[in-house]
Protein backbone atom coordinates (compact mmCIF):
# COMPACT_ATOMS: atom_id res chain seq x y z
CA UNK A 1 0.00 0.00 0.00
CA UNK A 2 1.19 3.25 -0.79
CA UNK A 3 2.06 6.03 1.41
CA UNK A 4 -0.28 8.07 -0.04
CA UNK A 5 -2.60 5.43 0.84
CA UNK A 6 -2.11 4.46 4.05
CA UNK A 7 -2.00 8.34 4.70
CA UNK A 8 -6.02 8.81 3.24
CA UNK A 9 -7.48 5.60 5.20
CA UNK A 10 -5.72 6.85 8.50
CA UNK A 11 -7.22 10.43 7.50
CA UNK A 12 -10.67 8.80 6.83
CA UNK A 13 -10.06 6.56 9.96
CA UNK A 14 -9.91 9.76 12.60
CA UNK A 15 -12.47 11.66 10.74
CA UNK A 16 -14.83 8.67 11.84
CA UNK A 17 -13.79 8.61 14.88
CA UNK A 18 -13.92 11.96 15.25
CA UNK A 19 -17.92 11.22 14.28
CA UNK A 20 -18.19 8.63 16.89
CA UNK A 21 -16.89 11.27 19.64
CA UNK A 22 -19.60 13.23 20.94
CA UNK A 23 -18.29 17.36 19.95
CA UNK A 24 -16.93 19.53 23.13
CA UNK A 25 -19.40 22.16 23.67
CA UNK A 26 -18.32 25.69 23.54
CA UNK A 27 -18.86 25.41 27.70
CA UNK A 28 -16.09 22.51 27.56
CA UNK A 29 -13.61 24.29 26.18
CA UNK A 30 -14.39 27.39 27.97
CA UNK A 31 -13.89 25.24 31.36
CA UNK A 32 -10.87 23.74 30.03
CA UNK A 33 -9.19 27.12 28.80
CA UNK A 34 -9.68 26.40 25.70
CA UNK A 35 -10.83 29.37 23.07
CA UNK A 36 -13.34 28.60 20.08
CA UNK A 37 -11.76 27.70 17.14
CA UNK A 38 -12.39 30.05 14.82
CA UNK A 39 -10.70 28.96 11.20
CA UNK A 40 -10.04 30.55 8.20
CA UNK A 41 -8.70 28.79 4.71
CA UNK A 42 -6.07 29.78 2.60
CA UNK A 43 -5.21 28.63 -0.97
CA UNK A 44 -1.57 29.29 -0.33
CA UNK A 45 -0.86 27.96 -4.05
CA UNK A 46 -3.37 29.94 -5.37
CA UNK A 47 -1.86 33.13 -3.61
CA UNK A 48 1.70 31.97 -5.37
CA UNK A 49 0.33 31.66 -8.43
CA UNK A 50 -2.36 34.64 -8.74
CA UNK A 51 -0.38 37.46 -6.89
CA UNK A 52 0.41 39.98 -9.35
CA UNK A 53 3.93 40.03 -8.16
CA UNK A 54 4.16 36.30 -8.26
CA UNK A 55 3.13 36.94 -12.04
CA UNK A 56 5.92 38.97 -13.00
CA UNK A 57 8.08 36.91 -11.09
CA UNK A 58 7.38 34.12 -13.28
CA UNK A 59 7.42 36.62 -16.37
CA UNK A 60 11.25 37.72 -15.22
CA UNK A 61 12.44 34.30 -14.89
CA UNK A 62 10.75 33.35 -18.47
CA UNK A 63 13.06 36.03 -19.98
CA UNK A 64 16.72 34.31 -18.05
CA UNK A 65 15.15 30.90 -19.39
CA UNK A 66 15.06 32.25 -23.24
CA UNK A 67 18.22 34.03 -22.97
CA UNK A 68 19.58 30.23 -21.46
CA UNK A 69 17.98 28.32 -24.12
CA UNK A 70 19.20 30.46 -26.94
CA UNK A 71 22.56 29.91 -25.73
CA UNK A 72 22.65 26.70 -24.98
CA UNK A 73 20.64 26.32 -28.44
CA UNK A 74 23.66 27.81 -30.15
CA UNK A 75 26.12 25.36 -28.51
CA UNK A 76 24.15 22.36 -29.30
CA UNK A 77 24.24 23.64 -32.85
CA UNK A 78 28.12 24.10 -33.05
CA UNK A 79 28.25 20.16 -31.07
CA UNK A 80 26.23 18.67 -34.01
CA UNK A 81 27.92 20.64 -36.73
CA UNK A 82 31.33 19.58 -34.88
CA UNK A 83 29.18 15.24 -34.95
CA UNK A 84 28.41 15.23 -38.52
CA UNK A 85 32.33 16.49 -39.22
CA UNK A 86 33.69 13.53 -36.50
CA UNK A 87 31.50 10.84 -38.83
CA UNK A 88 32.60 12.11 -41.65
CA UNK A 89 36.39 11.81 -41.04
CA UNK A 90 35.76 8.33 -39.19
CA UNK A 91 37.02 6.89 -42.54
CA UNK A 92 40.22 9.05 -43.40
CA UNK A 93 41.22 8.86 -39.21
CA UNK A 94 43.54 6.37 -37.29
CA UNK A 95 41.60 4.29 -35.00
CA UNK A 96 42.98 6.28 -32.49
CA UNK A 97 43.06 9.46 -33.74
CA UNK A 98 39.25 9.07 -34.05
CA UNK A 99 38.98 7.85 -30.80
CA UNK A 100 40.94 10.74 -29.13
CA UNK A 101 38.15 13.17 -30.97
CA UNK A 102 35.41 11.12 -30.38
CA UNK A 103 36.47 11.44 -26.69
CA UNK A 104 37.35 15.53 -26.92
CA UNK A 105 33.44 15.20 -28.49
CA UNK A 106 31.89 13.29 -25.79
CA UNK A 107 33.67 15.87 -23.16
CA UNK A 108 32.31 18.87 -24.53
CA UNK A 109 28.91 17.11 -24.67
CA UNK A 110 28.65 16.57 -21.02
CA UNK A 111 30.24 20.07 -20.74
CA UNK A 112 27.09 21.68 -22.09
CA UNK A 113 24.82 18.95 -19.93
CA UNK A 114 26.67 20.19 -17.12
CA UNK A 115 26.08 24.17 -18.38
CA UNK A 116 22.58 23.24 -18.53
CA UNK A 117 21.96 21.80 -15.26
CA UNK A 118 23.88 24.77 -13.63
CA UNK A 119 21.56 27.21 -15.03
CA UNK A 120 18.79 25.45 -14.45
CA UNK A 121 19.81 24.92 -10.42
CA UNK A 122 20.61 29.04 -10.77
CA UNK A 123 17.08 29.46 -12.04
CA UNK A 124 15.26 27.52 -9.38
CA UNK A 125 17.78 29.16 -7.00
CA UNK A 126 16.34 33.18 -8.10
CA UNK A 127 12.74 32.13 -8.57
CA UNK A 128 12.91 30.73 -4.82
CA UNK A 129 14.74 33.59 -3.84
CA UNK A 130 12.28 35.74 -5.70
CA UNK A 131 9.08 33.69 -3.81
CA UNK A 132 10.71 34.22 -0.54
CA UNK A 133 10.49 37.47 -0.64
CA UNK A 134 7.21 37.38 -1.88
CA UNK A 135 5.96 35.28 1.08
CA UNK A 136 7.84 37.62 3.62
CA UNK A 137 4.81 40.36 2.66
CA UNK A 138 2.52 37.82 2.64
CA UNK A 139 3.09 36.49 6.00
CA UNK A 140 2.44 39.87 7.66
CA UNK A 141 -1.10 40.70 5.70
CA UNK A 142 -2.36 36.70 7.18
CA UNK A 143 -1.47 37.99 10.42
CA UNK A 144 -2.80 41.50 10.55
CA UNK A 145 -6.03 39.83 9.29
CA UNK A 146 -6.04 36.76 11.46
CA UNK A 147 -6.15 39.53 14.48
CA UNK A 148 -8.22 41.51 12.67
CA UNK A 149 -10.93 38.66 12.29
CA UNK A 150 -9.90 37.16 15.35
CA UNK A 151 -9.04 33.86 13.56
CA UNK A 152 -6.81 31.35 15.67
CA UNK A 153 -6.44 28.89 12.93
CA UNK A 154 -5.40 29.60 9.11
CA UNK A 155 -5.74 26.17 7.15
CA UNK A 156 -3.63 25.50 4.16
CA UNK A 157 -6.47 24.50 1.64
CA UNK A 158 -4.72 21.45 0.54
CA UNK A 159 -4.93 19.99 4.35
CA UNK A 160 -8.84 20.64 4.06
CA UNK A 161 -10.91 17.99 2.86
CA UNK A 162 -14.38 20.48 2.64
CA UNK A 163 -14.68 23.87 4.39
CA UNK A 164 -17.38 26.45 3.58
CA UNK A 165 -16.56 29.51 1.29
CA UNK A 166 -17.10 31.97 3.78
CA UNK A 167 -14.26 30.52 5.63
CA UNK A 168 -11.86 30.99 2.68
CA UNK A 169 -9.73 34.11 2.65
CA UNK A 170 -7.73 33.53 -0.53
CA UNK A 171 -8.65 36.57 -2.38
CA UNK A 172 -8.82 38.88 0.35
CA UNK A 173 -4.99 37.86 0.50
CA UNK A 174 -4.22 38.36 -2.97
CA UNK A 175 -5.97 41.77 -2.78
CA UNK A 176 -4.23 43.46 -0.42
CA UNK A 177 -0.60 41.39 -1.17
CA UNK A 178 -1.67 42.95 -4.88
CA UNK A 179 -1.77 46.91 -3.20
CA UNK A 180 1.15 45.67 -0.89
CA UNK A 181 3.48 44.84 -3.65
CA UNK A 182 3.13 44.23 -7.50
CA UNK A 183 6.87 43.36 -8.25
CA UNK A 184 9.75 41.80 -6.82
CA UNK A 185 13.05 42.18 -8.53
CA UNK A 186 14.47 38.77 -9.59
CA UNK A 187 17.96 38.28 -8.67
CA UNK A 188 20.23 37.66 -11.75
CA UNK A 189 20.82 33.85 -11.87
CA UNK A 190 24.82 33.14 -11.01
CA UNK A 191 25.15 30.03 -13.43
Amino acid sequence: MHRQQRAWMWLCGMLFAALLVPPASAQDNKEAGLPAAVIAVLDYQTVLREAAAAKDIRRQIEVYRKQYQTEIKAEEGKLRAEEADLKRQRTVLSAEAFAERRRAFEKKVIEVQKKVQVRTRALDGAFNTAMDELREVMVPIVTAMTKAQKFNIVIDSSQVMFASARLNITEEVIEQLDRRIKTVKVPAPKG
